[in-house]
């Protein structure tokens, strides 16, 4: 089993999308619902995702740390990777809204009350970490980006993450645990080469029990 602890590490990974036009990088990450139909979503992209393929995700979490102390309520939301090989960053209000995610999502409702500078864990992503890790195309060491976006929020109910822009140490995590598919070396035949009657086996030459 293997453990991945990444963080954000360019301001230009992380961004907001919020109301009708509105977009921003790496900076006043929020989510949830203002007003006046001004919902907050946000992407976060991660790099270097070194996991092989056919891997098994264990579990994987993401981890905020609160820019603000903000107490509305409800704040409900949904996580979603892109469904994606190798994602680029997102660049516009129309490039966020243009990506595809995965299937799989994972439902984080009611999010606590934010305290400045604490961090906060959200419930378990590994089914859509897997759909991701599962696409063909992808290969160890791409990037992988999740979406973090309003579902139903309250009104004025709203929580904004540290960006990278504001404090590096502050980003935001990723955290997953994984176990590599089993190697099958598969076995030779027993007439062939290294089996048990070929050269170098048991009845082969060098050595073996009938020279």
């Amino acid at each position: 089993r293997t453990t991945l602890n990444l963080q954000i590490g360019a301001y230009q990974d992380e961004s907001k999308r919020w109301g009708g036009s509105s977009w921003v990088s790496g900076d006043n990450l929020s989510v949830g619902y203002w007003s006046g139909a001004e919902t907050h979503h946000i992407s976060n992209r991660f790099t270097s995702i070194t996991i092989p393929a056919g891997a098994t995700i264990d579990t994987a979490v993401a981890t905020f740390n609160a820019r603000y102390t903000q107490s509305g309520a409800p704040v409900n939301t949904n996580i979603n990777c892109e469904d994606q090989d190798d994602p680029a960053r997102v660049s516009s209000y129309s490039d966020f809204d243009g990506r595809t995610l995965t299937t799989a999502f994972s439902a984080w409702d009611s999010v606590p009350t934010f305290s400045s500078g604490s961090w906060y864990a959200s419930p378990d992503i590994t089914s859509t970490v897997q759909e991701y890790s599962d696409r063909a195309g992808r290969a160890s060491g791409n990037a992988l980006q999740f979406f973090w976006k309003n579902d139903g929020s309250g009104t004025t109910s709203i929580r904004y993450s540290t960006s990278y822009g504001f404090s590096s140490s502050r980003a935001a995590k990723l955290d997953i645990d994984y176990t590599a598919a089993a190697t099958n070396w598969g076995v030779s035949r027993a007439a062939g080469q290294g089996g048990l009657a070929g050269s170098g086996g048991l009845a082969g030459k060098g050595g073996g029990l009938a020279s």
